[in-house]
Order: C-alpha cells, then structure tokens, then sequence
C-alpha cells in the first residue's frame, strides 16, 4: 500500500506548504484516529429568510452566543469525515483530494466544493473555488462561497471563523470561537513567530 495514504489529508493536500503554518493548527489536521474538539463559538444569523431556509436544508446552527462546540475528525485513508456539533445542531462534511486535480475538496450531502488554501506564519485561509450538485458542475452563480479562517489566540488556541453563503442570498451562517483537544484539555500553544493574526 502506498505510504502516503497514511499521511494525513492535509498534509497531502498541501504538501511543503503544510508546514508554513503553527503546530496547534497542522496539530488539528493531523488527527491520528478519531479526536474530539470541545470549545466555545458565537454564531451569527442567516441574513434573510430565504437564507434561513437554505440554511435549515443543510442543517447548519442558528444564531446564538456562548455556544458550546464539539467537533470529531474522522480519518478514513482518502477521506475525513468533520461532525460538529453546535449546542443541539449537528452537521457533517466529507473532505477528500480531488484524484484528477489533486485539489480539497469538501461535500455537504450532494453539494462538493473544490477548495482554495492559503497557508501562512498566522494560520490558513479557505475559501471554495467551484462547486458540483450531484457531479454536475454548478455555475458561478449558483455555487456557495465560503470565507474561512484558522489562526491562533493570545492564550495559543485553535480559533476558527467561517462564513458561508450563497449568491444572491447572501450569508446563510457564520460561526467563530476556539478548541481544544478533548483528550488532552490543552491544544497547543503559541509558537515563537507565530502571534495571532
């Protein structure tokens, strides 16, 4: 079997640029197992109705302050499978490399997004490129648009800040806070040249 099945996904993904960002977040996507996530986030509302229903159909969480969040990495070879729970909501994704572009790509149900990375000293940038429905492409006006962050804080946390949308809809979610690795209660600290963002 080839070795690099058992790097993780990332890692494959990204290749020498992996390494560009601090050890708490390459860290988190370097899941060896099954590992567990608990933190905090604050999560705005969709901005209008119809975006409140788009949201509801991927089951993503409403808006609320002081949320507690669990988030479980699930590595499967060429896969992951991300579940987060947010207070009572819960969603999924699958994360996989893209064998003939060799690019993330990231499905919600029949929804897959080809993903755009940046890393950097300060973290990782994410935001999706194009998308398919059932493995037909989508349009540019139809396909969901994601801004994404990854950085740490002053006290060397994992944080996160995701905003998720559709076009001519308009922000369907946007969720920010922290984690730390439910085994350990500690994820991480801030490494020397590596300040938050």
């Amino acid at each position: 079997m080839n070795d690099t099945v058992h790097e993780p996904l990332f890692e494959r993904a990204l290749g020498a640029a992996f390494g560009q960002m601090p050890e708490p977040i390459r860290e988190l996507h370097r899941p060896r197992g099954t590992t567990s996530f608990d933190g905090i986030a604050e999560i705005d509302p969709a901005e209008n109705v119809l975006a409140a229903l788009a949201a509801r159909l991927f089951r993503f969480p409403p808006a609320g302050s002081n949320v507690r969040v669990e988030v479980t990495l699930e590595p499967h070879g060429n896969h992951e499978i991300w579940k987060r729970r947010f207070g009572r909501t819960g969603f999924s994704s699958v994360l996989s490399i893209d064998a003939r572009t060799h690019q993330l790509t990231e499905r919600f149900g029949p929804v897959r997004c080809g993903l755009k990375i940046e890393c950097h000293a300060h973290g990782l940038d994410m935001s999706v490129v194009h998308a398919r429905l059932l493995g037909l492409p989508l349009p540019r006006f139809l396909t969901p648009w994601t801004r994404a962050f990854e950085r740490i804080d002053a006290e060397g946390r994992f944080t996160f800040d995701v905003e998720i949308g559709l076009p001519g809809i308009g922000r369907l979610v946007r969720y920010r806070g922290w984690l730390r690795n439910r085994a350990r209660q500690s994820f991480g600290a801030a490494q020397p040249g590596h300040a938050p963002a």
